[in-house]
C-alpha cells in the first residue's frame, strides 16, 4: 500500500478554540485600523476562509484600501500574534478544547508507517502553531499549506501536498491524500485536487452543506477511531 498522506483544518476539526480566533482578528484589526470594527467582523462568515480572505472581506466592509492593508501586513501579524496568544490563553475560557476522537486519531496516524500527517488551514502559521501548542497537537504536524500560500483554499490545498512531498521526500498521488474538515469549503478543495474528502460536523457548518458537498465520508465526530481509520487507508 503506498502512503497516505493525510492533512487536518485546524478550527472546527481538531480544535475548537472558542472564539480566540475571531478575537484576535477583530482586536488586531481594531487596533491597527480602526475602533468599532466588531460591527463589521459580524458581517463577515469566517468558516473555511483563509485569515487574510477574512481581513480582507473586514476591510472591505470598512472602506478600507486594499494599498493600505498591504503596507500593514507585518504589523497586523505581530499586532494578531499577540492578541491570539492572550486570548488562547485566557484563564477563564472555559470552552477551549480538543475536539472528540482527535487526539487518539493523531496517536494512531503518528504511530503508523504508511502514514503522514500534515495541515491543510486557513491559518497563517503563526496562528496554527499557537492554537495547536495551546493543546500540544503541535508534535503530530510535519507542515502543510496555509493561509498565506494562496489566496483560497484550493491553492492552499496544493501548497500542503507540495509542502509534505518536499518534507517527506515521497511523491504522493492526488488520490493518497485524505482532507479532514469541517466545511464544504474543504471539501472543495479537496475535489478540486483530485483528493479524498472526508467531512466531520464538529465545526459551524450550515446544516445540510456538508451533504450536500458530498465528501468521500461523513462524520459526526472523530471518536470512531477504526471506522475513520478504515476510510483513510481504504483501497
Amino acid at each position: 500500500m503506498c502512503a497516505r498522506l493525510v492533512l487536518f483544518d485546524i478550527d472546527g476539526t481538531l480544535v475548537d478554540c472558542g472564539g480566540a480566533g475571531r478575537r484576535a482578528l477583530v482586536g488586531a484589526f481594531e487596533q491597527l485600523f480602526r475602533p468599532g470594527s466588531v460591527s463589521a467582523a459580524m458581517l463577515v462568515p469566517f468558516a473555511g476562509k483563509t485569515d487574510f480572505r477574512i481581513f480582507r472581506e473586514i476591510a472591505h466592509a470598512l472602506g478600507i484600501k486594499s494599498q493600505r492593508l498591504a503596507k500593514k501586513r507585518a504589523e497586523f501579524e505581530r499586532a494578531y500574534e499577540l492578541a491570539l496568544h492572550r486570548e488562547l490563553h485566557d484563564g477563564e475560557d472555559t470552552t477551549q478544547r480538543v475536539l472528540p476522537g482527535v487526539l487518539t486519531l493523531l496517536e494512531k496516524l503518528a504511530a503508523r508507517d504508511d502514514a503522514r500527517v500534515g495541515l491543510l488551514t486557513g491559518n497563517i502559521p503563526l496562528g496554527a502553531r499557537l492554537k495547536l501548542e495551546r493543546f500540544d497537537l503541535d508534535r503530530f504536524f510535519e507542515g502543510g499549506g496555509f493561509g498565506d500560500d494562496a489566496r483560497n483554499r484550493r491553492g492552499v490545498a496544493r501548497a500542503a501536498r507540495e509542502d509534505m512531498q518536499r518534507r517527506t521526500g515521497i511523491d504522493f498521488a492526488p488520490d493518497d491524500v485524505v482532507v479532514f474538515g469541517d466545511t464544504d469549503e474543504d471539501v472543495d478543495c479537496a475535489r478540486h485536487n483530485g483528493f479524498r474528502a472526508v467531512a466531520v460536523e464538529t465545526g459551524w457548518a450550515e446544516p445540510g452543506s456538508l451533504e450536500a458537498a458530498k465528501p468521500d465520508a461523513l462524520f459526526r465526530d472523530l471518536s470512531d477511531t477504526d471506522a475513520v481509520l478504515e476510510t483513510i487507508f481504504a483501497e
